[in-house]
C-alpha cells in the first residue's frame, strides 16, 4: 500500500489507497504530530473529513489520546466548506443561503 503523510502547519494530512489501514495509521500521524509541535488535541471541537471518490460513505472512527473523533460530511477550514468529494457544493450551497437572508433582510428594511 502507498501512503504518505504531507505536513502542513495547521494540521496533518494523511494519504492512503486502503481504508482498512487509514484508521491506524491516522491514529498515529496524529499523535505523532502532536507530539512534535508539542500540542493538545481539542477533542470537543476536532472533526476529520475522508476525502474519497466512494459513493459510500463509510464511518470511519478516530481515538487520539482517549479522544473519539468522528468522520464528518465536511467541514469548516478557513471558511471554506469542505466536503468528502472536493466538490465545494456544500460551501456553495451555505453561501446562497446565506445571501437569501440577506437579499430579503435588505429588501424588507427598503419596502
Amino acid at each position: 500500500m502507498e501512503r504518505t503523510i504531507l505536513r502542513g502547519a495547521a494540521s496533518p494530512t494523511v494519504v492512503a489507497k486502503e481504508l482498512g489501514q487509514l484508521k491506524n495509521f491516522c491514529n498515529n500521524a496524529i499523535k505523532e504530530w502532536l507530539t512534535t509541535t508539542n500540542l493538545q488535541l481539542g477533542g470537543h471541537k476536532t472533526e476529520a473529513v475522508l476525502i474519497t471518490s466512494r459513493k459510500k460513505f463509510e464511518g470511519i472512527k478516530l481515538n487520539i489520546n482517549g479522544h473519539s473523533i468522528m468522520r464528518q460530511q465536511s467541514l469548516k477550514y478557513l471558511g471554506v466548506l469542505i466536503d468528502t468529494r472536493l466538490s465545494y457544493k456544500t460551501h456553495i450551497g451555505k453561501i446562497c443561503e446565506k445571501a437569501a437572508r440577506v437579499t430579503a433582510a435588505l429588501t424588507k428594511e427598503w419596502h
